[in-house]
Order: C-alpha cells, then sequence, then structure tokens
C-alpha cells in the first residue's frame, strides 16, 4: 500500500519511498547477523517502501554479488557507501533513494550516517544510534546541521 508523499493542491502524489542499505563488517572479521534481512522484510511489511540501490557488503565483490542475490539493479549496486552516496546524490531528484538504512555493525553507524545526512539524505538507524556518546552526539548535530532526519 503505498502513501502519500506529497500533496499538491487538491491532488494527492502517492508512490513508494526509495531506501538503499549501506552495510559492513564486524570488527572480529566474522560476518555479523543481517539485520540487513530484518530492514528489507520490514520495509516489505510496511508496504511503503522499495529497496531501490545499495551498498551491501565491506568489498565491491562481495555487495555486487549480495545486490544480484536480491535482485537489486546492477546499476544501482554500489561497491561501497562513499559510491552509493556520491551517485545516488548526483540522480535526479526523483530517481535517487530518499533514505538510507544504517545496516553496519555498531560501532561503524556514525560515518555512513553522518556522511548520508550531510549528501541530503535521511538515515534509518536501528538501536544502538552509535556505540559511543560522542558518535551519538555526531549524528544528532549532523541532523541539527543539515536538517535531516
Amino acid at each position: 500500500m503505498p502513501i502519500v508523499y506529497s500533496v499538491s493542491g487538491s491532488k494527492a502524489i502517492v508512490r513508494l519511498l526509495n531506501f538503499t542499505m549501506a552495510k559492513g563488517k564486524s570488527r572480529s572479521g566474522i560476518p555479523p547477523l543481517s539485520v540487513g534481512g530484518v530492514h528489507r522484510t520490514a520495509a516489505a511489511i510496511a508496504g511503503n517502501w522499495q529497496l531501490a540501490a545499495g551498498a551491501l557488503s565491506s568489498t565491491p565483490e562481495r555487495a555486487r554479488e549480495s545486490g544480484a542475490q536480491i535482485g537489486l539493479d546492477p546499476a544501482r549496486t554500489y561497491g561501497s557507501w562513499h559510491e552509493m552516496l556520491e551517485r545516488e546524490a548526483a540522480l535526479p531528484a526523483d530517481l535517487r533513494i530518499e533514505a538510507v538504512s544504517i545496516v553496519t555493525p555498531n560501532h561503524m553507524h556514525a560515518p555512513p550516517a553522518i556522511a548520508a545526512l550531510e549528501a541530503g539524505f535521511d538515515v534509518i538507524i536501528d538501536k544502538p544510534l552509535a556505540d559511543t556518546p560522542d558518535h551519538a552526539q555526531a549524528i544528532a548535530d549532523a541532523v541539527s546541521r543539515t536538517g535531516r532526519r
């Protein structure tokens, strides 16, 4: 079920919201349980989000393999979250992502979240927000500075 995204006069514009996922690896090198799958499932249940792009692993090769496994367009399956944010920000507003779901390990939430906010995207972060109070404050400061959510 799509949601009303914006209203222009008496006409409602209804469409799905586009999101992407930024993922990394654990400090130990052991792949973490995939919260990305949880986020994709929640988006499917909500019915108002569609996965439109992704940086789905800590290596470009695995990121592209993961994107192919879940059916992402290869042109929007990125080798890193840095590449994803840069290329998505360059797309026309009606085609690019609107939010980034941060599915990195907890100790890596802050860098991609802050970069996404600064690139003009809202972020979705599962708990905990960050691994330290300083990192959490840095994310909060980026929200205040950019006006994003």
